[in-house]
């Protein structure tokens, strides 16, 4: 088993460094991170996110994450 941790603060630099409108990726519980935990942090920086499912969408929208 590896061990993975998420860098928000890594994230948020990345987004800043691009230049346009940025649509975010968080599919997959943003890939095994926390779909809504890395959403809500991601939610000020971005133009919007992607999602796989209709399921996804929704809880977004039911925790408050609006974009």
């Amino acid at each position: 088993k590896i061990d993975v941790k998420i860098n928000l603060k890594q994230i948020a630099q990345n987004i800043k460094a691009y230049k346009g409108r940025v649509i975010f990726m968080v599919k997959g519980d943003a890939y095994g991170h926390g779909l809504v935990e890395v959403s809500k942090y991601a939610e000020p920086l971005v133009y919007g996110f992607g999602v796989a499912t209709v399921d996804e969408g929704i809880t977004l929208r039911e925790n408050g994450v609006e974009k």
